[in-house]
């Protein structure tokens, strides 16, 4: 049901559908407009069905509907209530004011255990709101996947060390969210602690030839670690310097896939 021109009143009208239909298993509503002239009071009806006890909905796609903060946080409400979804996109979307990421998205994250897979890309996120979902995603140890790049970071995102030290998850998309030199050192130096991590994407961010250095001399002393794919594409490391330093990558480090 992916951009099919769904508006706010027939999204309430599937929503109502959904909360006895228990055979549902994946829903798409992604590039369409669930939002738009849907009554106030009527947002939480409409996703009343994710806090159905007998709700086998694993899937939810509900990216890029353009929908604002005060939307956002009624999902949010009713998501912490969910116990089925596995894999969960609201990317393209506000789902807080201010950039923040509201309580009841912070709590949901924390306490659905059959989440494993989150999408807050683009989702309008502060460096605030990056690190409180970051740091509430490490209380679940289901969740292997969270992308949240190309967010509106205002500053530097606090406890990129801890976060990952201590997460779970196999899967870290921060692409474009103004990651420094010193943070990717602060990154790389945490992986010493982590023993999850297979994929990290920090494309677009600004990375420069010293924090690659660094990462090589600390990830040849960790020929063991679970780490294989790394990308850094589009950040501060010079032309020149590259092809040195990407056979060092390859030749001194267990990483198998690297990315300029």
């Amino acid at each position: 049901m992916a951009d099919t021109k769904i508006n706010g009143e027939t999204f309430l009208k599937m929503g109502r559908i959904f909360r006895t239909n228990h055979t549902l298993e994946s829903l798409d509503v992604c590039l369409n407009a669930i939002h738009r002239g849907i009554p106030k009071e009527d947002i939480h009806e409409a996703w009343y069905f994710l806090t159905q006890p007998d709700a086998k909905l694993t899937e939810l796609d509900i990216s890029d509907n353009m929908f604002d903060s005060n939307f956002g946080e009624v999902i949010g409400e009713s998501f912490k209530k969910n116990n089925s979804i596995r894999t969960l996109n609201v990317a393209g979307n506000s789902v807080g004011k201010s950039g923040s990421l509201p309580q009841p998205w912070v709590d949901a994250i924390m306490s659905c255990t059959t989440l494993q897979k989150i999408d807050f890309t683009n989702c309008s996120l502060n460096s605030s709101g990056i690190s409180k979902l970051l740091t509430c995603s490490t209380s679940n140890e289901n969740i292997k996947e969270i992308y949240v790049g190309d967010n509106q970071v205002d500053g530097p995102i606090i406890g990129l060390d801890q976060f990952f030290a201590t997460t779970h998850a196999q899967t870290i998309d921060m692409r474009g969210l103004n990651i420094s030199n010193e943070d990717f050192i602060v990154i790389v130096r945490a992986l010493k602690e982590n023993r999850t991590l297979l994929t990290i994407n920090l494309e677009g961010n600004q990375i420069k030839k010293q924090g690659v250095e660094e990462f090589i001399n600390i990830m040849k002393e960790l020929q063991n670690h679970p780490l294989k794919k790394l990308s850094i594409a589009t950040n501060q490391v010079a032309e020149e310097d590259r092809s040195s330093l990407f056979q060092q990558v390859l030749e001194k480090t267990g990483v198998e896939s690297f990315e300029f």
